[in-house]
């Protein structure tokens, strides 16, 4: 029995709605009835659509199994996959929203407390004057660079968050393995939020099975680190390329790709 946590209803339906037109010959303006209709549909209907549209692409032989092909070099860009997999739900604005003036206030507190351990020991020991007053300026001058070292962390990495809203029209994605999945907020059963609560960050006793289309795979020029220091000597398509990667290049700042990744346009996903 499937569990649906997020279907393309609006893809799916005009999937099936092409398929059915093709074997009826229905006219176009009776296509488009069709589809209104197929909004307003009951939990019953999402799954019998979504059998359907498994079943076309079994029958077709256009569904890969991608337990069996992920590492190798035969999957193609645009090909459907079917892949079962542990994941992790991640979103951006959640992370943000955690990275806020109290979580910085809480972190420092934190490093504050473990200072004033380390000064209450320096005091319990037989020191002479001078001894003691060395040790505590060296404590403070440790503590002073370690709260630096958080607080430009912290900074960048609020920056790139920014950064990455502005320039991935996504917020949330779903990882499994080897591939990153965008998806829309409207098309989740439960929000990210609820699922990333849940199920944690890639327990691997937790699988999902995701139906969806292969669009991208990510090469080795998006993921090396980038150098922004000559661009004045490049040209206007070599700094044009340069930008159109970082975003990418972004994401595996944060883990979440690697080269030979790919993206994954989701048509569903679900518990089985």
């Amino acid at each position: 029995m499937k569990e649906l946590i997020y279907l393309d209803k609006d893809f799916i339906y005009s999937f099936i709605t092409q398929i059915n037109n093709e074997l009826t010959g229905t006219k176009s303006t009776e296509v488009q009835e069709q589809r209104m209709e197929a909004k307003e549909n009951t939990l019953r209907q999402q799954y019998s659509a979504l059998n359907q549209f498994e079943h076309y692409l079994l029958k077709n032989s256009s569904l890969v199994n991608f337990n069996e092909k992920k590492d190798s070099e035969e999957v193609t860009l645009g090909s459907y996959i079917k892949f079962t997999s542990s994941f992790q739900p991640i979103n951006f604005d959640v992370v943000q929203k955690m990275i806020n003036d109290k979580f910085i206030k809480f972190l420092f507190n934190k490093l504050e407390e473990a200072k004033n351990v380390e000064v209450q020991n320096i005091l319990e020991q037989t020191l002479t004057l001078e001894q003691r007053t060395v040790f505590l300026n060296e404590l403070e001058k440790t503590y002073d660079n370690m709260v630096g070292v958080q607080k430009n962390k912290i900074h960048s990495i609020k920056d790139m968050l920014v950064y990455i809203k502005e320039a991935i029209p996504f917020s949330s994605f779903i990882k499994m393995n080897n591939c990153l999945i965008p998806v829309k907020d409207s098309y989740l059963r439960e929000s990210i939020e609820e699922l990333a609560f849940k199920y944690g960050s890639g327990d691997t006793s937790v699988e999902i099975t995701l139906i969806g289309k292969i669009t991208k795979k990510i090469n080795k020029k998006e993921i090396n680190a980038l150098d922004y220091s000559n661009l004045v000597d490049k040209q206007p398509n070599e700094i044009l390329n340069k930008f159109l990667g970082f975003p990418t290049n972004l994401l595996g700042g944060f883990g979440l790709v690697t080269a030979n990744n790919y993206i994954i346009s989701p048509v569903a996903m679900y518990f089985e």
